[in-house]
């Protein structure tokens, strides 16, 4: 997501490793005074900035700062250094970066039909198979192990998720289950992400009903909260997903308005137990980590609130009166996050938020 004039918080944990527990985080919400950010070094010119992605331990992170909306190229930060330029990442669009540094992506090929999912791995682009019966292939996120999940268009026409095995030869396209996804019957999937244990969640159908895959292609609806009559996914992070509700509109007046007993929310669902459970006040669903924090916008104000244990904690901004904010990723240990703090005047800063 690009803003120009931003302020961009960026987490990098310190804890080595990516658990992915099958329970809800213990430990108790921050407190104000622990949660804290500190900056990191954008080029001079800089006053905008495009997050492409974040490994899972939130050492390497890879933006492409911006002057007034103009690109300055493709950086990677490590461990809060200097930023360093990435020379092959030019004209794609990032979609993640694994603890090994291989980045997953998408590029418009010149001469070719629509567009191509790729790899970066030691400064080469390598571009990823596309199945015999697909026109056009793009990367939604990589694992550790390298398997990458993604989005491809039929020839036929419609979209399905897609999921390129690290080593594996071909590709393998992610049909959607038995659940009627849409009153016109459509079959398309789509990938928003991938787990280390290989499970691809997404949506399928005209209205984005949420989706779970395991590594063999098998398909499970993701379950509805009660009240609700769908729900689409946004994020995956370790055993855990991110999405939003929707409820059945009510007839008021005349007219179809959304039903005030079942405003739209956040929802996190458990990938192992298939438990799901509405995160209060949360209007904007944004990230979730592998402990199952979430990240997303609180009800009233639309400030960036990470919910531990249900419990939203606003964050505390970097800068006075920010305009709304976007958090785009949360690291393993639930206490730090990458976000988009935009500003009209006060340019562009990268920092850390620790302890949050």
């Amino acid at each position: 997501m690009r803003f120009a004039g931003a302020v961009l918080v960026v987490a990098l944990a310190t804890v080595s490793g990516c658990s992915t527990p099958a329970a809800a985080p213990a430990a108790a919400p921050p407190s104000a005074s622990a949660c804290a950010s500190s900056p990191l070094p954008l080029p001079p010119d800089a006053n905008g900035l495009d997050i492409r992605g974040v490994d899972p331990a939130g050492r390497l992170v890879v933006a492409v700062p911006n002057h007034n909306g103009a690109e300055l190229g493709a950086m990677l930060w490590t461990d809060g250094g200097q930023p360093q330029p990435l020379p092959a990442i030019k004209d794609i669009s990032v979609a993640g970066v694994n603890a090994s540094g291989v980045v997953a992506g998408t590029r418009h090929v010149p001469g070719v039909p629509g567009e191509r999912a790729v790899l970066i791995r030691d400064g080469k682009v390598v571009p990823l198979p596309v199945p015999d019966s697909a026109t056009s292939t793009s990367a939604a996120g990589i694992n550790t192990r390298g398997d990458v999940a993604g989005t491809v268009t039929l020839k036929a026409g419609g979209e399905r998720a897609v999921l390129w095995r690290a080593g594996a030869a071909t590709p393998l396209l992610l049909a959607a289950g038995t659940r009627d996804t849409s009153a016109a019957g459509t079959r398309d999937t789509s990938a928003v992400g991938i787990n280390d244990d290989g499970v691809v969640v997404g949506n399928a159908g005209q209205n984005r009903h949420g989706y779970r895959w395991t590594p063999d292609g098998t398909a499970t609806a993701l379950a509805v909260p009660d009240g609700y009559l769908r729900v689409a996914a946004v994020a995956v992070g370790g055993d855990w997903a991110l999405g939003v509700s929707a409820a059945e509109p009510v007839e008021r007046d005349g007219k179809l308005v959304d039903d005030p007993a079942h405003p739209s929310r956040g929802v996190r669902w458990n990938l192992r137990s298939g438990a799901v459970e509405i995160l209060d006040k949360m209007v904007g669903p944004m990230a979730i980590g592998a402990s199952g924090v979430a990240a997303g916008a609180i009800d009233g104000t639309g400030r960036p609130a990470v919910w531990h244990d249900g419990a939203a904690f606003v964050l505390p901004m970097p800068m006075p009166d920010p305009a709304p904010s976007v958090i785009d990723w949360v690291g393993p240990d639930g206490r730090t996050m990458i976000g988009t703090v935009r500003h009209d005047d006060l340019g562009a800063q990268l920092a850390v938020w620790r302890g949050c």
